[in-house]
């Protein structure tokens, strides 16, 4: 009987000793899930890093440290949190413990923020002041504006049917409690 296998309708609590030796039991699976993150999302930064080095002088923001910033943000959050997770179990803090579980929300509100920021950042920028598309550029002939653009707005359609889900899923549950009373 594992700790929050749906049996029936009832999901099983589990304190947070139990939550923490299962997190401790887990701790092998960190170094794993930085490693499969490294290789399998590597090419996001050096995208974003090769787009931030066509970015012109004459930019209207700093698009290329946004950009760079915004790459490693988006990669490096989520295994930072799953490893504080992982080391506030082993200190054996519950309320440590609980507040890294907890914290699991900002890296979606982090997310969230930076997508907005991204807009932002893209509105207040042109094409004409941030690449040049005759130039040379070092690594890639990768527009910084347009890499952004695809990337927010992929982003942005991602995160509305998301919550248009969650939606639907919170709709379904609570009616298949109503109909079970």
């Amino acid at each position: 009987e594992l700790v929050g296998q749906q049996q029936g309708m009832d999901l099983i609590r589990a304190d947070t000793s139990t939550r923490m030796e299962i997190a401790r039991n887990s701790t092998a699976q960190v170094p794993i899930v930085w490693c499969i993150t490294g290789m399998c999302c590597f090419w996001i930064p050096m995208i974003f890093f090769f787009a931030a080095a066509n970015v012109l002088e004459t930019c209207e923001k700093d698009l290329a440290t946004f950009m760079k910033v915004y790459s490693l943000i988006l990669l490096l959050l989520g295994p930072t949190m799953q490893t504080l997770i992982t080391c506030c179990a082993w200190s054996g803090n519950k309320t440590c413990f609980k507040l890294a579980n907890r914290l699991h929300v900002l890296t979606s509100m982090g997310g969230l923020s930076l997508m907005i920021v991204g807009w932002v950042m893209w509105s207040g920028t042109t094409d004409e002041n941030c690449y040049d598309t005759d130039g040379m550029h070092p690594n890639a002939d990768i527009n910084p504006r347009t890499l952004l653009f695809v990337w927010i707005l992929i982003g942005t359609i991602t995160s509305g049917l998301a919550c248009l889900l969650l939606t639907c899923m919170i709709v379904l549950m609570v009616g298949s409690v109503s109909s079970s009373e």
